[in-house]
């Protein structure tokens, strides 16, 4: 079992109430979406910032462009996205409001988030070494809460670990074996950051980094500062892939939107607010495509291949392709369940009623390739079913 088990659970839930439903199984990650997004503008709010503020904060999440492509696909990502937004803006409301009691709460977003996705183990450790590094948070390790907190997240990850150790350790043997961690190099990585993130969000990264580490209003929050540089220190060495880092984005975000709000309002530059808002709608429109599956193939490939057509070592992809990983998983599912059902077919285990089951979802997907083939060109650029 290469991930916790969360996104089975839920998977199993969404079957149980609409069956394989191709609309349904979206709602989930499409929710997370918009929550993330909330939560995003939240953090300015809780910051100080003002409307602007969080209506910056919170466009800049919707157009990310990972944030776009995960919640448009039933994954751990977008979920993972969610739960470190979430326990950043606990963080900042516990140092703002003096409530360290919170770290109860943090607790258990961070176990439901190892319950998720494990990388939020990394978001544990980056906050860990910014609270030592910041002098105002360094007491929260003198006091009961953190380490409460701490004791929370570990007993959500305890019966994992428990079943790792009675099944030979499947989780390690996929992590020793994965090969995600191929970002390119340090250069690589940080050009990857600007396309994951959308270009058009770097003023909102650059405000945000100086919101935590230059200005007297961001000091109290400075451990957030450090914990995004130590999450980009460690996943440059470890040569990561860009989209590990995405879920550090929206607090800088929200950071960000709060000293470009400043900045207006104290030079008078009332202009720089609508044109910014439409930079990054427009940005965030030309973006979609590549991230959501909105076009028909044809149009994708004659439009943005020259945008996605790399490969991408992490899902075992070497050469180059003219659609991003992320959209061309989506297809074949058809010929994969069919091959699928071919060697069932074959096998002693299948028993006869099962054999001419699956032999009659075999012929049914042949003779769908076998008209695709066959219909014009015109036919055949039509969109395919998307998962």
């Amino acid at each position: 079992m290469d991930f916790p088990p969360l996104i089975a659970v839920l998977a199993a839930v969404m079957n149980v109430l609409t069956g394989d439903n191709l609309i349904a199984i979206h709602v989930i990650p499409a929710l997370a979406g918009a929550c993330l997004v909330f939560v995003t503008g939240l953090m300015a709010r809780e910051l100080g910032g003002g409307r602007f503020a969080q209506l910056l904060a919170a466009l800049g999440a919707m157009v990310t462009v990972v944030f776009m492509a995960t919640a448009s696909i039933f994954s751990m990502d977008i979920l993972d996205a969610l739960w470190w937004a979430l326990g950043a803006y606990l963080i900042i409301r516990l140092i703002k409001r003096e409530q360290p009691r919170l770290w109860l709460l943090f607790g258990l977003v961070v176990g439901i988030a190892l319950m998720t996705k494990l990388t939020v183990g990394f978001l544990g450790f980056a906050v860990a070494v910014g609270l030592l590094l910041s002098p105002s948070t360094r007491r929260y390790y003198r006091e009961r809460w953190l380490w409460l907190g701490a004791a929370i997240a570990a007993a959500f990850l305890l019966p994992y670990a428990l079943w790792n150790a009675a099944n030979s350790w499947p989780t390690v043997e996929f992590w020793r074996h994965y090969g995600g961690l191929s970002g390119g190099g340090p250069l690589g990585f940080l050009v990857n950051q600007l396309l994951a993130i959308n270009v058009f969000n770097l003023p909102l990264v650059v405000a945000g980094l100086l919101f935590y580490f230059r200005t007297p209003a961001g000091k109290p929050y400075r451990a957030l500062g450090w914990t995004y540089v130590v999450l980009y220190a460690l996943f440059t060495v470890m040569n990561a892939k860009s989209y590990f880092l995405a879920p550090a984005y929206p607090m800088l975000y929200a950071g960000g939107a709060l000293v470009i709000e400043q900045a207006i309002q104290r030079r008078g530059w009332a202009w720089v607010r609508p044109s910014y808002v439409a930079a990054l709608v427009i940005s965030g429109l030309f973006f979609a495509p590549v991230a959501m599956p909105l076009l028909p193939p044809a149009t994708y490939v004659s439009h943005y291949a020259f945008l996605t057509s790399t490969g991408n070592g992490g899902a075992g992809q070497q050469t180059a392709a003219q659609f991003p990983q992320y959209l061309g998983d989506r297809f074949g599912w058809d010929t994969m369940t069919a091959t699928v059902a071919g060697v069932y077919c074959q096998s002693a285990r299948g028993g006869a009623r099962a054999g001419l089951h699956l032999h009659d979802q075999l012929r049914r997907s042949e003779r769908h390739q076998l008209s695709r083939r066959a219909a014009p060109p015109a036919a055949r650029d039509q969109r395919p079913q998307q998962l």
